[in-house]
């Protein structure tokens, strides 16, 4: 099996999401300033770069990302790139083959406007139509 690591990396060049707080990072104390140690802050918010949406994003009485199965997010996973313009809907997933597939990433449009300085509100997500569907099939994480 082959490993793929589709984490962006973490840079302040990158925008936030609307309205939240911009990554940052930066030495807290350093050895070069006479400090005993080295350390780092780090500060974002749970919607920057490659990050996982915990089911309480979406569903009140959904549990939060540190209670997520690790078994889920790790393991074989099919990949399928689509054209849409906007929103992955359930008429966009109906054509493609969904058996056995537990993991699904969409490689998308997305694309073009992932390594740009600003936010793009037009970015292509999953609706819930989609999400529906996706739940239907057993998938269990889907990322775009």
């Amino acid at each position: 099996m082959k490993w793929i690591d589709i984490t962006l990396p973490m840079s302040a060049e990158y925008p936030p999401w609307p309205g939240l707080m911009p990554f940052s990072i930066g030495s807290h104390t350093k050895m070069e300033d006479g400090d005993d140690y080295n350390a780092t802050h780090l500060s974002m918010n749970s919607h920057f770069g490659t990050h996982i949406d915990a089911p309480r994003h979406f569903l009140s009485d959904g549990g939060p990302v540190d209670e997520l199965r690790l078994d889920y997010l790790i393991g074989p996973c099919q990949v399928f790139e689509l054209a849409c313009p906007q929103a992955i809907g359930k008429k966009d997933l109906e054509g493609l083959d969904l058996n056995d597939v537990e993991r699904v990433l969409f490689k998308t449009n997305n694309k073009k406007i992932l390594h740009d300085k600003k936010f793009h509100q037009d970015y292509v997500g999953i609706d819930a139509s989609g999400a529906r569907y996706l739940v239907e099939r057993g998938t269990k994480v889907v990322g775009v």
